[in-house]
């Protein structure tokens, strides 16, 4: 990653996994729990890691208003970043942003990102209180979502 601002939260969320696999390594109840707050906390960092980077694109129209406007848009509109709502977003800027978005970006990115806001839905909605993936599978989506975030800085760069 190159924003110092995404290199931050994936830092954080590396931080926490670490912590969480620490902590539940004996106690599978605990790892559940765990698995259940990292799901809920990677769908809201994606939020604003996309946020972010869409709201720096928008600052290089260099007008104060437009930008404003499109951050506090995002703000209020832009949740539950899975891939078709990425790319849903991204034609909103420009149809090329998002297919060049769709060409880059292989099915296990996408299966990927979409694992991690489906088990923030469960979670959330009080369908479940712990979602069945473990803290493994959560480090996997993470993973293989990252593909998704170097896209985004290369096509808005």
């Amino acid at each position: 990653m190159k924003s110092p601002y995404l290199q931050g939260w994936f830092a954080r969320l590396d931080n926490t996994f670490e912590k969480a696999q620490a902590a539940a390594k004996e106690d599978k109840e605990l790892e559940a729990f765990l698995a259940s707050y990292l799901v809920v906390l990677i769908s809201g960092a994606y939020e604003e890691c996309i946020e972010h980077l869409l709201g720096e694109r928008a600052g290089k129209s260099r007008d104060e208003e437009v930008h404003n406007f499109i951050q506090v848009t995002l703000d209020r509109t832009f949740r539950n970043p899975r891939f078709d709502r990425i790319v849903l977003v991204l034609r909103a800027f420009s149809d090329s942003y998002a297919e060049e978005l769709e060409r880059k970006i292989d099915s296990k990115a996408r299966e990927a990102i979409n694992s991690i806001v489906t088990n923030r839905h469960a979670v959330s909605h009080g369908k479940k209180l712990t979602v069945t993936v473990t803290l493994r599978d959560v480090q996997d989506y993470h993973t293989r979502s990252l593909p998704i975030f170097e896209a985004l800085e290369e096509i808005l760069g």
